[in-house]
């Protein structure tokens, strides 16, 4: 999709200059319509990575629109700390599956390691493990490893093509915290 955005920008720019020569008119509704784009665009900041537009579900429901590498790369860990920070875990122990680039130990701490798909982020050698339908206090899940976008091996390959359904009992429940549209977690997962 990227390289095509420019081409939307432009044919936009386009589209205004057009608007603006057709007289006043034309000119309330060029200015109209770059205000409805600022009122839905800004209050993205600082998630533009994971932002999809209203008809899409927002910054809510962007994990239902868009996974892997265009949303999910790691950028929402300090907000999945913050998070645990004003919701931490009774018991302490946070269940992560997680699909991002970035090392996700300095922003969670001591992890219960989940799996995620043949292209996850690759658990620690060292560490507890949990198997994706055992019960969690909190389950934190990239929206990549929700929608199992992060693909299943075939024996020594990557099979892009087959979704992973380690997570499809989670994809019915309402989220308790969707954190920049990329990391989803869940309070009291039992199957």
């Amino acid at each position: 999709m990227t390289p095509v955005l420019a081409c939307f920008g432009l044919l936009a720019a386009l589209a205004a200059k057009e608007l603006t020569q057709r007289g006043r008119a034309g000119r309330w509704l060029a200015g109209a319509l770059a205000l409805a784009l600022a009122l839905e665009v800004l209050p993205a900041h600082p998630h533009e990575l994971a932002f999809t537009n209203g008809l899409f579900g927002g910054l809510d429901g962007a994990h239902r629109v868009a996974v892997d590498a265009a949303t999910d790369w790691g950028q929402e860990l300090p907000a999945l700390h913050d998070y645990l920070q004003q919701h931490p875990a009774a018991s302490g122990r946070v269940d992560l599956a997680y699909y991002g680039n970035a090392d996700p130990q300095p922003f969670v701490g001591p992890t219960v390691w989940r799996p995620c798909g043949y292209l996850g982020h690759p658990a620690p050698a060292a560490g507890e493990r949990a198997r994706c339908a055992d019960p969690a206090e909190v389950l934190a899940v990239s929206a990549t490893c929700l929608e199992g976008a992060a693909g299943l091996r075939k024996g020594r390959r990557w099979n892009p093509t087959e979704r992973d359904d380690c997570y499809a009992w989670l994809r019915g429940r309402e989220p308790d915290a969707v954190l920049g549209g990329a990391i989803l977690v869940f309070r009291d997962v039992k199957r």
